[in-house]
Order: C-alpha cells, then sequence, then structure tokens
C-alpha cells in the first residue's frame, strides 16, 4: 500500500478499481476513488464499492458521455452510474491455489459455524463461507478461461477510461505442480497482464517488484515468488 499510496500521489482522479474486494482501494488517501466487486459482502464494506460485474461497464449515452460510465447493479438490474476514470488501481486474483472452491474440512466448517474461526488453508471461497458467484474471476487457475474472463472485463474496462489515464495493476507469477512426480511450474502471470494490457492499447512504463510476506502453508511453500509486481502504465489513443 506504501508503493501505492506515493506511485499515485499525483496522478488525477477519479480512480476506479475493477476488481475492489474488500475496498482497499479506498485506504490510499484519496477521496474520489470507486469500486467493482461482485461479491455482496465485499462491496457492502465501502460505500463507494458498486456491487455489479466489471465485465458490465459501458460508455453512458448522450452528453454526459465524457463525465460517466454505467455499470449493471445486480440487486435490481439497473444501470447506476460512476464517473469515468482517469486512472486504474486494481490487484486482480492471479489464478493460483487461493482460488480452489475447498471451504475446509467438515469438523472445519463446524467450528467456524459455532466459534467464527476459519479454516487454516486460505482462498476466496473459504474467506466468503461460499463458493464465489458464478460471474466471478476468482474461481479460475491460471489458464484459458481465466485470461478469457479478465480479458473481457479489463476490455470494458479500457473502454470507459479517459484519454492518457493512468494504470497501477498489482499482479504476481506462482509455482504449481499440475501432476504427482511433476516439478513445480511457474506460471507466468505478469507476462500474460503485460501482453493484455499492450494489446488494448495500455503503454507499459515500468515494472514494480514489491517484496511480500507470502502464505509458507501448502503445496510448493519452498517455491513461493520472492516478489508480487506493480505494472505502471498508460492509455493512449483513447476518447
Amino acid at each position: 500500500m506504501d508503493v501505492l499510496t506515493d506511485l499515485i500521489r499525483d496522478w488525477p482522479g477519479p480512480i476506479l478499481d475493477p476488481y475492489a474486494g474488500i475496498g482497499r482501494v479506498h485506504e490510499l488517501g484519496r477521496d474520489d476513488t470507486y469500486g467493482i466487486e461482485i461479491e455482496p459482502e465485499w462491496a457492502a464494506t465501502h460505500q463507494h464499492t458498486v456491487w455489479a460485474d466489471s465485465s458490465t461497464l459501458r460508455r453512458v449515452e448522450g452528453e454526459w458521455a465524457d463525465r460517466y460510465c454505467s455499470v449493471v447493479q445486480k440487486e435490481n438490474g439497473e444501470r447506476g452510474n460512476i464517473a469515468r476514470p482517469n486512472a486504474v488501481i486494481t490487484s486482480c486474483d492471479y489464478g493460483n491455489r487461493m482460488a480452489d472452491q475447498y471451504l475446509g474440512t467438515p469438523e472445519e466448517r463446524r467450528r467456524r459455524a459455532e466459534t467464527g474461526e476459519l479454516p487454516r488453508r486460505r482462498g476466496y471461497a473459504i474467506s466468503l463461507g461460499r463458493k464465489v458467484s458464478p460471474g466471478s474471476t476468482a474461481r479460475f487457475k491460471f489458464g484459458p478461461e481465466y485470461k478469457a474472463a479478465h480479458t473481457r472485463i479489463f476490455t470494458a474496462v479500457t473502454d470507459v477510461c479517459l484519454p492518457d489515464s493512468k494504470l497501477a495493476l498489482n499482479v504476481s507469477d506462482f509455482f504449481v505442480t499440475n501432476a504427482p512426480g511433476e516439478d513445480p511450474q511457474r506460471a507466468y502471470v505478469v507476462s500474460f497482464w503485460v501482453e493484455l494490457i499492450a494489446s488494448l492499447g495500455w503503454v507499459v512504463e515500468r515494472l514494480i517488484p514489491v517484496g511480500t510476506r507470502r502464505f509458507r502453508d501448502g503445496a510448493n511453500s519452498d517455491l513461493r515468488v520472492d516478489a508480487e509486481t506493480i505494472v505502471v502504465a498508460q492509455l493512449k489513443g483513447a476518447s
């Protein structure tokens, strides 16, 4: 968060996070941040986050087109307007084991129901206490479905951005073992995102490695990637 806060200090707003989660984007010391989140429990944690699917972002028609975009809000199916962003700051899911829809052992589920104690294992489903919503990218392992879903979402996001918008995207590679006895393979998630945003008209300016304390439980715990990456880019040719 400190790296992002310093990075965006002079960036013009409004700022959009299309994968808002519990709303950490609203902790960057700005009053012009907006979020979109598909999970209602997480969207409800901040008043500046809309409960919706970011792939439903569209440009507003008519006289307000240069100021607002619209997104379908799930509760009633109506379109709600948010400001067109001058910047996108987000951390998407990586397609790693966090995407497992595992909810814990029967005993862990019992303890959670009785005491609120979470299972030791980490994951989006465990965090929610249920499987993620059907439209969520958080159910996909890194692969064709993951790539297709994020391409659809980020195409919609790019289309509503104002000219010369800035981007700070936090993402990370990871290691995966697909079969017993197989050597762990690195999933090149950062490369996918760099190629995706470049194909949509974003010009990558730099990659900032950020050392973080990674979870050390589970498979490949000794092969955690040492740093996450913040991809900094600017949109060219937008209108």
